[in-house]
């Protein structure tokens, strides 16, 4: 990923300056940018088989930003499964409200084409 680095003009107005240009930047700018550019370089070993998995399943995108958004998805994930939990535990369903919900979870997803069936 190439970096671009900005040179202060003229800190007392916020105007920063990239070649011949200059533009103002403020806080949100800057948190943005940092937000950005805060990367951390891991690195870890898998077999011979994963990696060539790995380089398969990113196709023509770089195995890096691949793995990056397979792991930001998974991470949401776990999150939101955790925040479920909690609410689960905090709802503290009976047995009654669970089979009511299962049914209707059933019902909602059960196929179309059955509904009619005989």
């Amino acid at each position: 990923m190439p970096s671009i680095s900005v040179k202060q003009i003229d800190p007392r107005h916020g105007l920063a300056g990239f070649g011949g240009i200059a533009f103002r930047t403020t806080a949100a700018h800057l948190t943005h940018a940092a937000d950005v550019t805060a990367i951390r370089r891991i690195t870890i070993s898998v077999s011979e088989s994963l990696a060539e998995e790995i380089k398969k399943a990113a196709g023509d995108r770089p195995v890096w930003q691949w793995v990056q958004e397979v792991l930001e998805e998974r991470l949401t994930d776990e999150e939101l499964n955790r925040q479920w939990n909690e609410f689960y535990l905090d709802v503290n369903p009976g047995p009654e409200a669970i089979k009511q919900a299962d049914e209707m979870f059933e019902r909602l997803t059960m196929p179309t084409g059955r509904r009619g069936a005989a």
